[in-house]
């Protein structure tokens, strides 16, 4: 995995923008402009959207998947269509651009195979151990928590308590892949044999 020091994200990214961002990629007309201009429709101040579209460039035209995903483009803008499968894919890519997140995805279905109320404090002593303790890796989970309430993973019923939600159903082989290749990317040194890996609590969130 990449240097547990490493959390590089400290904003969340909303989802809608980062659909955008993906069909204009895979349309040959991603920008970072473009990026911008969504944003300001959730964000003020031009400094902090300059932080987010950073984000967002590293999570579309720069991911490691970058040329898969254009090699695939008519199954992935196929798939964007249905709700569960957009959720999953952006998922997927922001946790493949940001192994922070993919750690906190990580630990959210981790828990939830053996509890059914988890809190923020959980989520912050269990991370603080690979990333320490301090405003980076707090703004890195009140960055990351959002993303994944917005995509479905999960419910915060009130501030602070998360409650698992069902399965997201992935219509799409590709969207399987793509998240699949999310963990692969973050566990190298993991092997399996005949799809073992979709045992690993990150895969609880799609059905």
């Amino acid at each position: 995995m990449a240097d547990k020091k490493e959390i590089g994200i400290n904003q969340r990214i909303p989802l809608h923008v980062l659909e955008a961002g993906l069909v204009a990629f895979l349309n040959g007309s991603y920008s970072s402009d473009y990026i911008a201009e969504q944003l300001r429709l959730d964000f003020e101040g031009e400094n902090r959207i300059a932080k987010v579209v950073v984000r967002a460039d590293k999570t579309i035209p720069n991911s490691p998947i970058a040329d898969y995903l254009l090699e695939h483009k008519a199954a992935i803008l196929n798939a964007l269509k249905n709700k569960s499968d957009r959720n999953i894919i952006l998922m997927a890519l922001v946790n493949i651009a940001y192994p922070f997140c993919f750690k906190i995805t990580q630990l959210f279905g981790r828990f939830f195979k053996v509890q059914d109320i988890i809190n923020t404090d959980l989520i912050r002593s269990s991370i603080s151990k690979d990333y320490g303790s301090n405003r980076s890796t707090h703004n890195g989970i009140y960055s990351s928590i959002p993303m994944l309430r917005e995509a479905g993973f999960f419910s915060r019923p009130r501030p602070g308590i998360y409650e698992p939600l069902p399965p997201s159903a992935a219509q799409h082989h590709i969207t399987r892949e793509i998240y699949l290749k999310s963990f692969q990317l973050n566990m190298p040194g993991y092997y399996s044999n005949g799809g073992g890996e979709w045992g690993d609590p990150y895969f609880g969130f799609v059905g």
